[in-house]
């Protein structure tokens, strides 16, 4: 392996212009194609025939709920020297609850009825069940999750709201620019030359380029992942 690697690497060096040529070449088709052929992903994430995907079917076949649907907690405190389970509380948190109530909601727990409040009577949380995962949710299944809580904290409460509901599918971002950032410190260190540690990161920034443009142009013609792009930013990173 070695001994191709060092070929290849002699004969991309002597025909470097026809290299650099190609790989601009191939970054401005990929940015063609991303512009006038690009579709949409998919943010469906399933793994058929395995164990949990068809204890999950039994479980909708039976129920006729979807267990790996989206959850959210909605986190309800009252303010200081109040008692979360006063008539007051109860009501302000009854209507701002009946709001969470969408077409994908499955089940909403009544913090008062189940006992989800704490021994000091200051906090209590409901549990909202959806019957399609965090993904497939729309807008109006978070925003009714906002402004519930926005309503609470108008009324004097302090409330959030935890779970995956409102968890969105990160892309690509701070994360790598800060990665690409420690790379380079760690690259001038060991090899102690900015032209020796900015080549391999320049090489790898535009292979990882290329390689999310065509990406974003292949889901014109097929249904990729929403987290495709930012697992390929990562590994191709990782790799350059």
């Amino acid at each position: 392996m070695a001994t191709y690697l060092y070929r290849l690497g002699r004969w991309s060096f002597r025909h470097r212009v026809t290299v650099i040529g190609t790989w601009l070449l191939l970054l401005v088709l990929g940015g063609v194609g991303a512009l006038t052929l690009a579709g949409s992903t998919s943010d469906r994430f399933e793994l058929p025939d395995t164990e949990s995907a068809r204890a999950f079917a039994l479980i909708k076949e039976r129920t006729g709920t979807n267990a790996d649907g989206a959850t959210a907690q909605v986190v309800v405190q009252a303010p200081s020297g109040e008692e979360i389970t006063a008539p007051a509380a109860q009501e302000a948190i009854g209507q701002a609850l009946a709001g969470v109530q969408t077409d994908h909601v499955v089940s909403l727990t009544d913090p008062f009825t189940v006992g989800a409040v704490s021994q000091d009577g200051t906090t209590a949380y409901a549990v909202v069940s959806y019957d399609r995962q965090s993904g497939e949710l729309s807008e109006a299944d978070r925003e009714a999750l906002t402004d519930a809580t926005e309503t609470l904290r108008d009324a004097g409460y302090t409330a959030y709201v935890g779970g995956d509901a409102l968890q969105e599918t990160p892309g690509p971002g701070k994360g790598e620019i800060i990665g690409i950032a420690v790379a380079l410190v760690v690259l001038v260190v060991t090899l102690g030359s900015l032209v020796a540690a900015g080549m391999p990161l320049l090489t790898a920034v535009i292979g990882v380029a290329i390689g999310m443009l065509g990406i974003t142009t292949l889901t014109g013609f097929v249904e990729l992942s929403s987290t495709t792009p930012a697992l390929a930013s990562m590994l191709g990173l990782a790799v350059g």
